[in-house]
């Protein structure tokens, strides 16, 4: 037997029976173009052989030489996790786990996805569910069981004061987070984003922008008004006054008496003084 379909058919996670057929056939459609395409090849390899026997062996080394085994278990892995997350995550654990996996072998992500494109098809050809819903019910079910505290989040975007934290997240949310000590999901991922991204950039892109975002942070992603200064020559007067132009034209209302800026609003900043 293939050692792909003993694969599939092994994990619990794939507990339909034409699951490992699906996968197989959508990854030779995946590389060829097209199932039809991946026949032609197959039956081009048949036509080559003097015997049955000859064929079945040539493409059991073929089969063994294209699927790439040890990225399906490492997309299997994560598939499996997925449904194990609990509502305590040890964040530091996984986050250089991922990044690890990312930098080392970025093929295996990209089978992730696809795998999770199988799976959606076979789910809604099978019970009539569609991808678009599929997908909202599993950001829903990560949404309940991932949670970040605020302090944690705010040591990541690199704020030590938690009074100017506060100022920002009140810039940004208003009185929403006054009571909180956590964010779900979705509510970190749009802290990150409105302390992390450039006015230009309208959403987190990884499979774009991974190397830009690795640079960001490396450089520091918390701004302080010392170095705003110094794009100004030293001139505090004109920076007040590009501060004070930007709450008047794009109806921003920033906190007073802060020395610490997030990138993003930085950015807004940087952009006036040029």
């Amino acid at each position: 037997m293939i050692d792909i379909i003993k694969l599939v058919e092994n994990n619990k996670i794939f507990d339909l029976n034409n699951f490992a057929v699906i996968t197989f056939n959508n990854f030779y459609s995946r590389k060829y173009g097209s199932l039809e395409e991946a026949e032609k090849v197959f039956n081009q390899l048949r036509l080559e052989c003097k015997s049955e026997e000859e064929f079945i062996e040539k493409k059991e080394r073929k089969i063994q030489s294209d699927i790439p085994v040890e990225q399906f278990e490492m997309a299997i892995k994560y598939l499996q996790s997925f449904q194990s997350f609990s509502s305590v995550v040890d964040r530091e654990n996984l986050e250089n786990q991922l990044l690890s996996d990312v930098q080392n072998n970025p093929a295996a992500w990209k089978l992730v996805y696809e795998i999770f494109e199988d799976y959606s098809y076979l789910m809604n050809e099978k019970y009539g569910f569609n991808k678009k819903l599929i997908k909202e019910q599993l950001i829903l079910e990560f949404n309940k069981k991932i949670t970040f505290t605020i302090k944690e989040t705010r040591e990541e975007l690199g704020f030590q004061n938690q009074r100017t934290f506060k100022k920002w997240l009140n810039y940004f949310y208003g009185s929403k987070y006054d009571n909180n000590r956590k964010f779900n999901l979705l509510e970190y991922i749009d802290v990150i984003k409105k302390f992390f991204l450039k006015p230009d950039e309208l959403t987190l892109d990884l499979n774009k922008n991974l190397a830009e975002y690795k640079n960001r942070l490396s450089n520091g992603i918390v701004v302080k008004k010392s170095h705003l200064i110094k794009l100004t020559k030293n001139d505090y007067k004109l920076l007040k006054n590009e501060i004070d132009d930007l709450k008047d034209t794009q109806v921003l209302n920033l906190p007073d008496n802060v020395d610490f800026y997030p990138f993003s609003i930085a950015q807004l900043i940087i952009q006036n003084l040029e």
